[in-house]
């Protein structure tokens, strides 16, 4: 008597393939984002002064780095601006919206064109912010600083 064997399939393993995604696209799925963050801030081997600031609110889903424009006059003061506007938003326990952050850029921009004075025709920032909202990152940048996701 010929013994017939078995013979594991490729398409046999598709078909388990597909229904296993079958169930999984009908069960409900949250995609929880925690992200882990860490920041340091070096002036490095070039310039004399650190012209880079951050802000790290991982209870609110906000993080900014600002890098004040290297070397100029008031490009700390302009970064400095910026974090603190920035932080500001956070400060009242109120919840981080887009508005605030985009109302946060135009106070910086106005404090950098009024508060440094003489400063401001040389002075500026980049600033780079990713805030998370559930499952959504939205990223907001000024100027040639990048963001890599």
């Amino acid at each position: 008597m010929l013994r017939r064997r078995r013979r594991r399939s490729p398409a046999g393993l598709v078909l388990i393939g597909r229904d296993l995604l079958r169930r999984w696209s009908r069960e409900p799925r949250s995609f929880a984002i925690t992200p882990q963050v860490a920041a340091r801030s070096h002036v490095g081997k070039v310039r004399e002064i650190n012209e880079d600031r951050f802000l790290v609110r991982s209870d609110q889903g906000l993080w900014a780095v600002a890098d004040g424009m290297g070397g100029l006059a008031g490009g700390s003061e302009a970064a400095e601006a910026a974090i603190a506007e920035l932080a500001a938003t956070t400060d009242h326990g109120e919840p981080v919206t887009e508005k605030a952050i985009l109302a946060a850029f135009d106070r910086t921009n106005r404090k950098i064109r009024g508060d440094l004075g003489d400063k401001e025709a040389r002075s500026g920032t980049t600033i780079v912010t990713a805030w998370l909202e559930g499952t959504r990152l939205t990223v907001f940048w000024i100027g040639d600083s990048r963001v890599y996701l």
